[in-house]
């Protein structure tokens, strides 16, 4: 038996008021879109030949319910009045409103429905050949455009994209709302959750959790940076589980091992059966995997250039298409989480990493510190890491003894907290006997130990001058008072922390607002006679 079908009604615009006409029957189900004698979506076409280009696309638009609108003001007002319309086709010319010139009109229209609806996908209607006016709307953040009359089968693969990316960002905006409200304590106080996978109760971690629940909020694009070992993943892990996406999938990729284009292609885009040697099946890629979750991309100076762009262009489009031939694209919903352990900024100059894909994915910078900027998070870290270990690697189970912290902390850890756990396995191994590991079951390499006295005094005094709203007295007196190697440290912390000499200066208190040129200046020279440089920092050059 035929499945029913449904009348619906469109609102369109006459010049004199708002009107309803029968706009045909619709489709009662769809697999991914219908309720039983529900259309696909709402359709608004603002046309002051609304009834010429509605009557052209019939075959595609009786799939949904379409408003119509033969001027900006009406069109404005219903998109005001109507939040389920899900996409919208604006022609580009129309009648002027006062003080405009016709070719303006369009684009005047879709200023303003931004203003409304900022994430509403528009497509651009143009019976002209001008591509100065479509390239300034397409500029301007359409969706795409269309030349009228437009074609039957470019319009219904343009209007479908255009559906999924619009259904895919309201329920992300409603997930977004409910994650704002979870998150409100975290985020205005910095306290770590009680399961969290970040485990530690420093000022550093405080400011690490505060900054993963701000961006957590939101879905754009997270760069992680941090030196090898010291949890960018679990900072991944993290920005998940604090989402309104963690009961979805969260999907890792190294982007190391994908050291062939087409290796790399069908891990991330998945594909068909046949499409090169050995594919057997049709399979999903990373993206498709992780739809209505998170995707953790690391190591992305790994990637090529080539794959970079066909990154940047899932970025944009929301969509991937599988290898295979006749694949059509397949839209996705997935909260891009990206890391490396080199310098971005040094990765574009060097052209390893574009630099138009570097500043799409790099919308939320979040740096992971290193083990040795929160040492005093240590009490806390080894016996988390031990009972981790114990029930992973079957270690045996072992207490810690008061002695062996010191110890731990005069270590620079270059591994930072992988290395940590290794130390941590091998001890607890040689201590399986007394069932206490002590400072003689640790085993730490030589030319890496650093002064006990400056390590521990550093890193008091670091988190006792962040707790004291910074150091007023100069940095002449602090250098008197605590000696260059404390003030060598707490300098390299501050600017890792911050990303920024002057925002390090402003932490520590040495930058004043009313003075800031000149005690930028003398920051500055200060960096020089002590042998810093930013760059060194911040490439973790530095101990």
């Amino acid at each position: 038996m035929p499945c029913p079908r449904r009348q619906h009604l469109a609102v369109r615009d006459n010049g004199g008021g708002v009107e309803s006409e029968p706009l045909g029957l619709f489709p009662a189900t769809h697999p991914q879109f219908l309720f039983f004698g529900e259309p696909l979506a709402h359709l608004l076409v603002v046309d002051d030949a609304y009834h010429k280009v509605r009557s052209g696309l019939d075959a595609v638009l009786d799939e949904h319910r379409v408003s119509g609108a033969t001027d900006g003001a009406a069109a404005l007002q219903l998109i005001e009045s109507e939040p389920s319309i899900d996409v919208v086709l604006l022609d580009v010319r129309m009648p002027p409103l006062v003080g405009k010139i016709e070719e303006e009109e369009g684009l005047a229209v879709f200023e303003k429905i931004k203003e409304i609806r900022p994430e509403l996908p528009v497509i651009f209607l143009s019976a002209y050949d001008d591509l100065r006016l479509v390239n300034r709307a397409l500029t301007a953040g359409g969706f795409w455009y269309l030349k009228k009359p437009p074609d039957l089968e470019e319009t219904r693969s343009l209007v479908r994209r255009a559906v999924e990316l619009s259904l895919a960002q309201r329920e992300s905006t409603e997930r977004r709302a409910a994650a704002e409200a979870r998150l409100q304590v975290v985020s205005r106080t910095g306290i770590r959750r009680p399961n969290s996978r970040l485990v530690g109760d420093s000022f550093v971690l405080r400011q690490l959790n505060l900054e993963l629940a701000m961006f957590a909020a939101t879905d754009v694009p997270v760069l992680l940076l941090g030196e090898t070992g010291c949890g960018k993943e679990l900072c991944a892990h993290e920005l998940h589980d604090l989402s309104a996406r963690r009961s979805g999938p969260f999907i890792a990729v190294n982007c190391h091992e994908l050291n062939h284009s087409e290796t790399a292609q069908s891990r991330l885009f998945g594909h068909s059966k046949g499409a090169f040697t050995g594919a057997v099946e049709d399979t999903q890629g990373a993206f498709e995997s992780a739809h209505g979750g998170t995707l953790f991309l690391d190591e992305i100076g790994d990637l090529d250039l080539d794959m970079q762009g066909r990154l940047l262009r899932v970025l944009q489009e929301r969509e991937v298409v599988r290898i295979g031939a006749g694949e059509r694209p397949r839209a996705v919903d997935v909260r891009m989480v990206f890391a490396t352990n080199r310098n971005p900024e040094v990765l574009v100059s060097e052209g390893i990493v574009r630099e138009d894909f570097y500043y799409r994915i790099a919308v939320g910078v979040v740096r992971a510190p290193a083990l040795r900027e929160h040492l005093d998070d240590l009490e806390l870290l080894v016996p988390a890491l031990l009972q981790a270990s114990l029930v992973r690697d079957r270690i045996p189970e072992c207490t810690v003894s008061t002695a062996v912290y010191p110890l731990l902390c005069n270590h620079n850890w270059p591994g930072n907290v992988r290395e940590l756990e290794n130390v941590l396995k091998r001890a607890a191994v040689r201590a399986a006997s007394q069932g206490v590991i002590s400072p003689e079951h640790i085993d730490l390499p030589r030319d890496t130990v650093a002064s006990a006295t400056s390590a521990t005094i550093s890193g008091d005094l670091f988190t006792e001058i962040l707790g004291n709203g910074g150091y007023s007295d100069g940095l002449k007196r602090f250098r008197d008072e605590y000696g260059e190697i404390a003030m060598r440290e707490v300098l390299t912390r501050a600017v890792r922390l911050s990303g920024s000499v002057v925002r390090a200066g402003e932490l520590l208190g040495f930058v004043h607002p009313d003075s800031r040129a000149k005690d930028y200046e003398n920051l500055r020279a200060w960096m020089k006679t002590l042998g810093l440089r930013k760059s060194d920092i911040a490439e973790g050059g530095l101990a």
